[in-house]
Parts: C-alpha cells; sequence; structure tokens
C-alpha cells in the first residue's frame, strides 16, 4: 500500500475506541520523521488533536475532597453492614427466643433496604433514610430495645448525613469547576488532522515516487505508511464488528447500548465452567460488556473488586497491586488469600464518565 488509508467511516467507533485508535496512529508517527520530511505542521495538529481528546475522554474527576467523601460512604456502608451482621446473627443463632424473634423481625427491614452497599450513592442514601425511618416503628423499636440495639438508628442516620454533607459539598463547589467536553468536536477535530496528515504523507510519497526517487525516502515513508494502515486497518475491524458491517460502509443505526454487566469469574488455570470453584491466592479472570474499564474516580489506577462472604457479610477488598491487567472488556487479579473455603459474592466499583458503577456478579462464587 502505498498511501495512508484515511476515507473510512470513523464515526462509528465508540469514543474508548476511537480515543486508542488516534493514540496508536500518533505512536506510530516519529516526530523526527515529520521534522525530516516537512509534514512537522499537520504532525503537531494531530498530536495536539489526540491529545485533547484523550484528555476529555478521561473522567475530569480531579476533585479536592474525594477521599473524603470515599472515606464516609465507606463509614456508612461499614455501620450498615454492622447492624444487619449482629440482628442475623441474633436471628439465626440466639438461643433466647426473645432475642432470636426480635433478630427475625428486625432483618426483615435490612432485606426489605436491600444491600445498600452496592448502591450509587444516591440511592443508598434514599435507602438509608428509608430505613432509618422503619427502624423508628414498632414492632422494630421494641425489637431494639430486646437486643440493646437502640442507638442504631441514630447511628445509621449520623453516618448516612456525614456522608450527605460532603457530597453535597461537592456537588455545590467542585462540580462547577468540571469542564463538559464535547467528545463529538473533539474526535472531529481528531479526525480532520489525521486526514491532512494521512494526505500530507500520501503526497511526498508520491512526489518521491515520480520525481524524487530517493531510495531512503521511499523506504523511511513507505514503512510509516504501512505501521499506520496497520492500526487503521485494526480499527476499521473493530468498528466493524460494531455495526455488522466491514467498517468502510456508510453511516449505520447507532447499535443498541450494552447495559454492564460481569458475565464471567473464575481461576486462570482452570475451566471456566469449572464447579469445583476458585482457588483463593491465584490468579482469577473476570469479564464483563459494556465498554468500561476499571478505574478509579481520578482515572489514574484501578477500581475496586470486592469479594464478600455469603454467609456472615464480611468483605475484602482485593488490594491494588494485586490486580494484575485491566481492559474495556475484563480484569486479570490475584483472589483474596485469607478467607475460609466456602461461598461468596463478588462485585466491582468503577468510574464511567464520571458516575460511579457498581455491579456484582449475578452468580455466588465458591472459593476453594
Amino acid at each position: 500500500m502505498n498511501e495512508i488509508v484515511f476515507d473510512f467511516s470513523k464515526h462509528e467507533a465508540t469514543n474508548g475506541q476511537h480515543v486508542q485508535y488516534a493514540q496508536d496512529s500518533l505512536a506510530e508517527v516519529p516526530e523526527e520523521m515529520a521534522t525530516k520530511y516537512g509534514f512537522a505542521l499537520q504532525y503537531n495538529a494531530f498530536r495536539l488533536a489526540t491529545n485533547n481528546e484523550v484528555a476529555g475522554f478521561k473522567p475530569n474527576l480531579g476533585f479536592l475532597n474525594t477521599v473524603k467523601m470515599e472515606d464516609t460512604d465507606k463509614g456508612r456502608d461499614d455501620v450498615f453492614k454492622l447492624y444487619r451482621f449482629l440482628v442475623k446473627a441474633h436471628a439465626e443463632y440466639d438461643w433466647d427466643a426473645d432475642r432470636k424473634e426480635a433478630g427475625r423481625t428486625l432483618f426483615f427491614a435490612f432485606e426489605e433496604t436491600g444491600d445498600a452497599t452496592r448502591m450509587d450513592y444516591d440511592s443508598e442514601t434514599a435507602a438509608l433514610n428509608d430505613l432509618v425511618s422503619t427502624l423508628r416503628t414498632e414492632p422494630y423499636v421494641s425489637a431494639l430495645a430486646t437486643l440493646g440495639l437502640e442507638e442504631a438508628p441514630d447511628k445509621i442516620e449520623e453516618k448516612n448525613q456525614e456522608f450527605q454533607t460532603v457530597y453535597r459539598e461537592r456537588k455545590r463547589t467542585e462540580r462547577e469547576k468540571t469542564i463538559a467536553t464535547d467528545m463529538k468536536l473533539l474526535r472531529a477535530a481528531t479526525d480532520d488532522a489525521f486526514d491532512n496528515l494521512a494526505k500530507a504523507v500520501n503526497a511526498l510519497f508520491a512526489v518521491n515516487e515520480m520525481v524524487t526517487k530517493d531510495e531512503t525516502t521511499r523506504t523511511e515513508l513507505g514503512e510509516l505508511i504501512d505501521n499506520v494502515n496497520d492500526v487503521v486497518y485494526r480499527f476499521r475491524k473493530v468498528i466493524g464488528s460494531n455495526s455488522g458491517t466491514s467498517g468502510d460502509g456508510g453511516e449505520t443505526p447507532t447499535p443498541e447500548p450494552v447495559t454492564p454487566e460481569i458475565t464471567e469469574v473464575y481461576s486462570k488455570v482452570e475451566d471456566p465452567h469449572d464447579p469445583t470453584g476458585i482457588t483463593r491466592g491465584k490468579e482469577t479472570i473476570m469479564k464483563w460488556v459494556g465498554d468500561f474499564e476499571l478505574v478509579n474516580e481520578t482515572g489514574d489506577g484501578p477500581g475496586k473488586i470486592i469479594v464478600k462472604d455469603n454467609f456472615t457479610g464480611v468483605e475484602e477488598e482485593v488490594p491494588v497491586e494485586d490486580i494484575l491487567s485491566r481492559s474495556n472488556t475484563g480484569c486479570e487479579f490475584i483472589m483474596i488469600r485469607d478467607f475460609a473455603e466456602g461461598e461468596y459474592k463478588i462485585r466491582i466499583e468503577t468510574y464511567v464518565d464520571g458516575s460511579l458503577l457498581k455491579l456484582e456478579y449475578g452468580k455466588i462464587i465458591k472459593l476453594v
């Protein structure tokens, strides 16, 4: 191929795919070659446009009180889990009939609330407010007194209000600093800059073929063209899979969005469908759909993988250093080492376009 291919359906790509294509294309064009052959202007324009698109795609979430907000969210999660664990223990194991009945009564209220710790921020706030209101009515007030847990509604409300105070402050002050970025405009600028760069390189190669006929120029520009086209071919294949075409056609209907969902969790060395379980302390694969990556709120590190004992409700987070790799279709990590054998639930917490996304795997996993 003696020219860079640039006239194809870039609009069919997702934002993440488009960013990757731009970065990969830029990486194949050495800056020194742009200077040597006189297309530095087009190269610099493409580099600037690509960097702007990357910056726009990455969630603009560098909020000053993010850590405080996460701490207060964890605080309300912990107090909810504590009281849920206590009432469940009474409901299932207390030898005193009155306390056991009180535990069962209260556990019903917690079950009706659901697992608030897996909800988004606003939903959890509402759920905990509803729970507090319920616990301040009969027969729950009497049940709490029987178990000596009268302080539970006040403690849950206190922690929930602490979070709400920080959350509202962030929304009121720091959200105003967020720059709303139109990805369509950024993508269009990148596409224009790439097309101009491709045309410049193609023209230089053509002139050399017809007039100059310098072998070094032919070799160097030829390699550059081949390398960029390799990126283009991969990109066209990806966007073709989005629309069910080769990626070269005209406008196609926008595909229906895929609901984010964890689809598989299994030990790397085992069959994904092996019922014997997932080995603790070993490399584990998690796969999902929805075209998102496991990232923290600032976008500079991995999000959370949380494993929860299905019986006690005790949770443990996979250490950051044990998250080995991440992509927009899954991740690889070291399964929790110090849990006992048994049944567990697993979920992730990540950020997509600035919003917290909590996803729990729909199946119970068995650790062995």
